[in-house]
C-alpha cells in the first residue's frame, strides 16, 4: 500500500531550510488567528464586507508589486511565482515564472524541486518531474534535500519503495544527524515496512 500522495507540503517544509529566500510556508500560517463571535463583536476590528475588500485589492496590488522587484532581483521570481500558484491560482502564471527562476539559475537546486513538485502536483507530468528530481540529484548528489524529495516523489508517485529506500539510506548517510531526515526516513519505513530504523546510540556525556 502506498502513502498518500504529499509532496508538495513535504517541499515546503524543506525548501525553508535549502532556500529561505523561497519564504514557502508549510501548510497554513500557525500564527493566523480565525475570526470568532468574541472577535467580530470588538469595537476595534472591521466588519466582514472590509476585510474582503482590502483582501481583494491585495490580490491585485501584491503580484503588480513582486513582478516589478522580480525585474530588478532574480530571486523575486519564487516569491512570485508562490503567489501566482497558491493564492491566484493562476496556473500557467505561475509554470511560467518557475521556469523563468530556472532558467536564471539552472543550477538551483529549489528551483528545480519546485518545479517538479508543481508539474507532479497540477500538471500530472511524471515523467517531466521525474527528470527535474534526477537533475537535482545530480546538482547536489550529497544533499539531503534533494534525495528526500526524489525519495518521497518515487514512492508516492511511481510506487517504487526500493527505490526510494535507496535514496533515503544515500540522505541518511550523508546527514546521520540531520533530524527532518531521519523523520523522513524512519516514517517512510514504518508506512512501507511497518518497521522503523534501529535506534542510535546514545550520545556521550559532555566533557567537564
Amino acid at each position: 500500500m502506498h502513502r498518500r500522495a504529499c509532496l508538495w507540503p513535504r517541499l515546503k517544509a524543506r525548501a525553508r531550510r535549502i532556500a529561505p529566500r523561497l519564504r514557502i510556508r508549510s501548510g497554513r500560517r500557525s500564527g493566523s488567528r480565525r475570526s470568532s463571535p468574541q472577535s467580530a463583536a470588538h469595537p476595534t476590528c472591521a466588519p466582514r464586507p472590509l476585510h474582503l475588500a482590502c483582501a481583494s485589492h491585495a490580490c491585485v496590488r501584491a503580484p503588480r508589486a513582486t513582478e516589478r522587484r522580480a525585474l530588478q532581483d532574480p530571486d523575486a521570481l519564487a516569491d512570485l511565482a508562490e503567489f501566482q500558484w497558491e493564492t491566484l491560482r493562476q496556473l500557467d502564471d505561475a509554470e511560467a515564472t518557475l521556469r523563468r527562476c530556472l532558467a536564471s539559475n539552472p543550477r538551483d537546486v529549489a528551483a528545480m524541486t519546485e518545479l517538479a513538485a508543481f508539474l507532479t502536483e497540477e500538471r500530472q507530468d511524471l515523467d517531466a518531474a521525474e527528470l527535474l528530481f534526477r537533475r537535482a540529484i545530480d546538482t547536489a548528489p550529497f544533499s539531503p534535500d534533494t534525495l528526500c524529495p526524489a525519495a518521497e516523489f518515487l514512492c508516492t508517485q511511481r510506487g517504487d519503495a526500493a527505490a526510494a529506500k535507496e535514496l533515503y539510506e544515500r540522505a541518511v548517510a550523508a546527514a546521520p544527524c540531520d533530524g527532518t531526515t531521519l523523520c523522513d526516513y524512519a516514517q517512510f519505513l514504518v508506512e512501507e515496512f511497518g518497521a522503523a530504523p534501529p535506534r542510535p546510540p546514545p550520545l556521550p556525556p559532555p566533557a567537564p
